[in-house]
């Protein structure tokens, strides 16, 4: 996960059918089947995904609707590790498959608006993942919901939650600041991670209510940079228009220059300072192919 290869083990866990051989349908879908195939696959997309998934399982003719909807297709063959961590952490009733889509074909993170290849399946948002772009806190421990916020178990279904897939995240995330980016998480087999924002907004209505300090500990949160790890997978751009996706790239001539200068490589943003200024490093830009070719044209 550190290394951001998070896809076999999604792959392994949440192995979707897409694609596979059907034989023809023998049952229809009753009233459904009247619709205009438009219409239908207007309903459809509109669906949440996990209302989706189920109307997808209900028989062969449902499984042909759903595979032959242009938002489901974009998505399964393009990114399907979007589609499978929204379902291991439990958040894919939150959004439709169109608002999937929507999102996978935007280019920019929602929080500092530069090119970025990750998309956060608990917020439905395009992110970076490194430390320059400040996320700050994320989630909350199940835990920490009693001992650091003193959140009432009774209104822990109301906060928004996923279940973190287990493994260790945020360690060892970039060598040359190993104290910014070392702060890790083990996540634990249906262990339950809550909103921060949430959680702050219960804890400041509800303490006056519970004797005692309010004890802030960090053992029962995680830190931005983790909670992005937890729920964040690496996805193309989508083209708004037909089936084509396209992949970030980085300007191969600066890599090779700063391999042969021995120069430290990032990928952070060049406008903000470096977590260790006296360390001479190259910031790789991410590029669209238009844009990496006019980078060309004017630098090399």
């Amino acid at each position: 996960m550190a290394s951001n290869s998070v896809s076999p083990l999604l792959a392994s866990r949440i192995p979707l059918d897409y694609a596979r051989l059907n034989p023809s349908p023998q049952l229809d879908l009753g009233a459904f089947d009247r619709l205009p195939v438009e219409l239908q696959q207007r309903i459809i997309a509109d669906l949440d995904v996990r209302t989706l998934l189920d109307f997808r399982r209900v028989n062969i003719s449902a499984r042909c609707v759903v595979d032959s909807t242009l938002v489901f297709l974009k998505v399964v063959e393009n990114a399907p590790d979007a589609l499978r961590m929204a379902i291991a952490i439990r958040t894919h009733h939150t959004f439709s498959i169109k608002q999937l889509c929507q999102k996978l074909c935007q280019r920019t993170c929602d929080n500092c608006q530069r090119l970025c290849q990750f998309i956060d399946m608990f917020l439905l948002a395009r992110c970076c993942l490194h430390i320059e772009c400040q996320q700050g806190e994320r989630l909350v421990h199940q835990v920490g919901l009693d001992h650091s916020y003193q959140v009432p178990p009774a209104k822990y279904s109301s906060i928004p939650h996923c279940i973190g897939i287990p493994g260790r995240y945020g360690a060892d995330m970039d060598r040359a600041a190993p104290r910014r980016t070392g702060f890790g998480a083990h996540v634990q087999t249906g262990v339950k991670y809550y909103d921060f924002a949430t959680a702050q907004q219960y804890r400041a209505r509800d303490t006056h209510d519970r004797p005692g300090p309010v004890r802030n500990s960090d053992k029962w949160r995680t830190s931005g940079l983790t909670g992005l790890l937890i729920t964040s997978v690496i996805a193309p751009w989508l083209e708004p228009e037909g089936r084509e996706s396209e992949w970030g790239t980085i300007c191969r001539s600066c890599k090779r220059t700063a391999e042969e200068q021995h120069l430290a490589i990032t990928c952070y943003m060049p406008h903000l300072p470096s977590s260790l200024p006296q360390l001479k490093q190259l910031h790789l830009v991410l590029y669209t192919q238009g844009g990496l070719d006019q980078h060309v044209a004017e630098c090399h």
